[in-house]
């Protein structure tokens, strides 16, 4: 567009600010004005960006005539599963879902537990994409081991999710999603009297008084400090030892005359830093 910049009064090489109509919009710009010359007005040319799909928005029609006729299908999870429970010395968690897409994911913690305290926990996770949306399944699973066979808990929480995608010419293109979660839990029977718990439960505490704190009471009896200096290796007889100094308590070992002394360090297992932590070393009777 031009503009005629003919002004009788102005002087050479002024700048002015002029309102000019474009089709009904008013544009300010500033133009150089030099005796009677006429000027371009300068117009940047408008750049708009093509819009982000919504992930929440089907396709149009003119979108599903780019993708095969499968995709008309509506995505959804059909039905989901989840497990838990102690097989082979391991506890373990398994979840599945049957599902109409073409993208589907599992996310499924598991977390093991003895007299209620937590030991450790792992993650199962599945993850599957295809081509066409079709009728599917897709599992996860994931175990822990477990080195005895009462007071264990397995708890497993398990996390659906499904969606259809697909390569338009404009960009990618994702809709339908759909999550669902499930629970299941399993508990082996209570440690009996019979049973002693290993060095390895979470339960064992070498400092507490009166053993394993259980329903069946002690593992043994404690007496005082002070008798004999027993070093690893050593057969007590049957007494138990001050798990800092390794003397004689007069104590009543539930190993019995099969008590000897070792010197052991206990590690436990930090479930936020995943790592094992020292928690102290001292004497003990093993049998």
């Amino acid at each position: 567009m031009r503009i005629n910049s003919s002004v009788a009064a102005m002087q050479r090489s002024r700048v002015w600010k002029l309102i000019v109509a474009l089709g009904g919009a008013m544009v300010v710009a500033s133009v150089g004005i030099s005796g009677c010359e006429d000027y371009e007005l300068p117009v940047a040319p408008e750049t708009v960006a093509a819009p982000e799909p919504r992930l929440s928005q089907y396709p149009t029609e003119t979108q599903y005539a780019e993708m095969p006729a499968e995709f008309r299908q509506k995505p959804g999870i059909i039905r989901t599963w989840v497990d838990a429970g102690f097989v082979s010395s391991r506890a373990y968690g398994q979840a599945g879902m049957e599902f109409l897409a073409n993208y589907a994911k599992i996310t499924m913690p598991v977390t093991l537990l003895f007299n209620n305290s937590e030991v450790t926990t792992t993650v199962g996770y599945s993850e599957q994409a295809y081509f066409l949306p079709l009728t599917r399944e897709l599992s996860a699973n994931a175990s822990v081991a477990v080195n005895g066979s009462c007071g264990y808990t397995v708890n497993a929480h398990a996390e659906f999710f499904i969606r259809n995608q697909f390569p338009l010419k404009t960009g990618w293109f994702e809709w339908g999603q759909e999550g669902r979660s499930g629970d299941a839990s399993n508990s082996q029977p209570a440690c009996s009297c019979g049973e002693a718990t290993m060095l390895l439960d979470a339960a064992y505490d070498p400092y507490s008084v009166d053993g394993v704190d259980s329903s069946c009471g002690s593992t043994g009896t404690s007496g005082g400090d002070g008798g004999t200096q027993y070093y690893p290796g050593d057969n007590t007889g049957g007494e138990t030892v001050n798990f800092h100094t390794g003397q004689g308590n007069g104590g009543t070992s539930a190993c019995g005359a099969y008590a000897v002394v070792e010197y052991v360090c206990f590690d436990t297992w930090d479930a936020k830093t995943e790592t094992w932590k020292e928690w102290g070393c001292g004497y003990v009777t093993m049998c």
